[in-house]
Parts: structure tokens; C-alpha cells; sequence
């Protein structure tokens, strides 16, 4: 292993979006490419030194299965410079970071990019079973009579579709959806619904001032939202006028 430190030279990250917010028609990809190249900026290494990119991402996109790669290809890294895409839930993000140092510590590389990436407001419908047999038998039918008695067996509970962020955050060897694990969390470790709410005032409060000091300047990559024609450079999850009441 390398006797060297390792050292984060830069970071930095998009202003935060709620579910079906500022940014439910940006991709998960486009959001980390402009990250990526203002990162890489900001350094002061040159794009040509970097030889490996690790990014943590859950809900991967069909159009972009290897989002590292699709990334690190977009954001104008070489092509020949190898991208990875982990998954480990909530700590994805952490993740990348773990594995760039392991393969660091190594020599396997010199200079790693690590990061994670993710749109909630772009995880998908799916169809159900019904639905999917129904457009196979659709597809196979070769005549137009074929088609016409395929269709005369559609049924619109075919259209009933399966929610993928609900599946993604129900585990299956359990059974228990997220909010059901942080409900036992709350009764094993004994935290009231008075403390909960306190913690999270002061959470909205801390992050309140932060954003009007401008502490979260320094850290956020403004995003131009194309569809919008504006510039996006806030937080917006942040609840200014939060109060106990309110939370309760």
C-alpha cells in the first residue's frame, strides 16, 4: 500500500431538490456532469490527469445504466478513462468515496473522482405482469386480426402500475418499507415524537442561516434549468418559517 495521504482536493454538489421539484425533468446524469466539470476546475487538475471515476447512484436510469460512464464521457474525460457506478442505498455517495481511497491506497490510481449522483423524481412507473404479457402477445401477433382480437383483451387494470421508488425502499427480505425501519429505530433507541421535531426545527434553522449567510455558496454549482430558462442556486428543501407547531 502507499505510505502517501490521501487527500479530497475538491467538492462540490448541486443545490438539493425535493422529490417532484425544481428538478423533476432533469436526469440523474445530466445533474452530476456540470458538478463534475466545475469540480474538476476548481482544483486546478488538469482533466487529463484524472484515470478513474467512481460514482454512487440507486435508482439507475435505463438510459444510463453505467451513469459513471455516461458521466465521465459527457463531462469530457477521456474515453479511455475507466467509470464505475456503485450501489449501496442511502451511502452510495459514501461508497464511491471508500472505493476511490481503496484503489488509491493501492496505486491502481493516482488521481479519483467520487461522487453520487440521483433523481427520486425520475424513478418509474413499471408495468405489472398483465400489462408486459398483454404487449408481448401484441408484438407476436402478425396479421392485423391478430392484433385487433390481442386488443379486444385489454383490460384497463392492465395499466396498474408498480410504484419503483415504493419497491426500491421496501426490503425484500423483510418486507418492511423505510418509514416502517426508522418507526422501530424510534422505539429501540426510545426517541420521542417531541425530540424528532426538535432536531429537525433545528436542523431547518441551522440550514436557514447557512443559506442566507451564504455558507452554501462555496459548495453549490448554480444549475441552468433549460426547460425553465433560469438558474438555479438554492436549496430547495429548506423550510425558513419551520416551527414546532407546524411539525407536530
Amino acid at each position: 500500500m502507499l505510505k502517501e495521504r490521501i487527500a479530497i482536493v475538491e467538492g462540490l454538489r448541486t443545490p438539493m431538490g425535493k422529490a417532484g421539484g425544481q428538478f423533476k425533468t432533469i436526469q440523474a446524469d445530466e445533474l452530476a456532469i456540470p458538478v463534475v466539470q466545475e469540480t474538476i476546475l476548481r482544483s486546478g487538475i488538469s482533466i487529463s490527469e484524472v484515470d478513474d471515476v467512481v460514482l454512487g447512484n440507486v435508482a439507475q436510469p435505463s438510459h444510463a445504466a453505467n451513469i459513471a460512464r455516461v458521466i465521465a464521457v459527457k463531462a469530457g474525460l477521456n474515453v479511455s478513462v475507466p467509470a464505475v457506478t456503485v450501489h449501496r442505498n442511502c451511502a452510495s455517495g459514501m461508497e464511491s468515496i471508500t472505493t476511490a481511497a481503496m484503489k488509491l491506497s493501492y496505486g491502481y490510481n493516482s488521481v479519483s473522482l467520487a461522487g453520487g449522483t440521483e433523481s427520486m423524481s425520475n424513478i418509474p412507473l413499471l408495468f405489472g405482469s398483465k400489462m408486459t404479457a398483454f404487449y408481448e402477445k401484441l408484438m407476436r401477433a402478425k396479421t392485423v386480426w391478430d392484433r385487433l382480437k390481442v386488443l379486444k383483451t385489454f383490460r384497463l387494470g392492465f395499466l396498474a402500475p408498480r410504484l419503483g421508488i415504493v419497491e426500491g425502499l421496501t426490503d425484500p427480505t423483510c418486507g418492511l418499507i423505510m418509514g416502517l425501519t426508522a418507526e422501530n429505530l424510534a422505539k429501540e433507541f426510545h426517541l420521542t415524537r417531541e425530540e424528532q421535531d426538535q432536531y429537525a426545527l433545528e436542523s431547518h434553522q441551522k440550514a436557514a442561516i447557512a443559506q442566507k449567510s451564504g455558507v452554501f455558496s462555496d459548495e453549490i454549482v448554480p444549475f441552468y434549468h433549460p426547460k425553465q430558462e433560469k438558474m438555479i442556486d438554492q436549496d430547495e428543501s429548506i423550510r425558513t418559517d419551520q416551527s414546532l407547531e407546524a411539525l407536530a
